[in-house]
């Protein structure tokens, strides 16, 4: 495969997973912001507040339960930078190897495009 056809491939892959990642927080995020206005009696400011603190613990459940998710890849990828000093690619291999959602950084092109949707033969 041409390099330029597999940047490309690439950039659609990641900006695919933003996307889901946006999703993915837009409606933890606003669940906890309701459960935190329901939980404080009605209070809006103190919902909203709480609905923060709820979302911190909601999210990190969330990608820790379903490692298929868009905040899953981005939390092993964040890892992973943070470890690049120290020893990233036992990470890198693990993560992959573990069948967790497919990071295009990371991927290769043929794992890349089945996650995209793509009929390879």
């Amino acid at each position: 495969m041409r390099p330029d056809v597999r940047e490309e491939v690439r950039q659609h892959g990641e900006k695919v997973l933003y996307q889901r990642m946006m999703r993915e927080e837009m409606i933890l995020g606003t669940g906890s912001i309701i459960v935190g206005i329901i939980v404080t009696g009605g209070s809006f400011l103190w919902g909203i507040l709480a609905g923060l603190a709820i979302r911190i613990a909601v999210v990190r459940m969330y990608a820790r339960l379903r490692p298929q998710a868009a905040l899953a890849v981005y939390a092993a990828r964040r890892k992973r930078l943070a470890l690049s000093g120290i020893d990233a690619t036992a990470l890198e291999s693990d993560h992959v190897a573990a069948g967790d959602g497919v990071d295009p950084e990371i991927a290769d092109i043929d794992q890349l495009l089945r996650s995209l949707g793509a009929k390879l033969d």
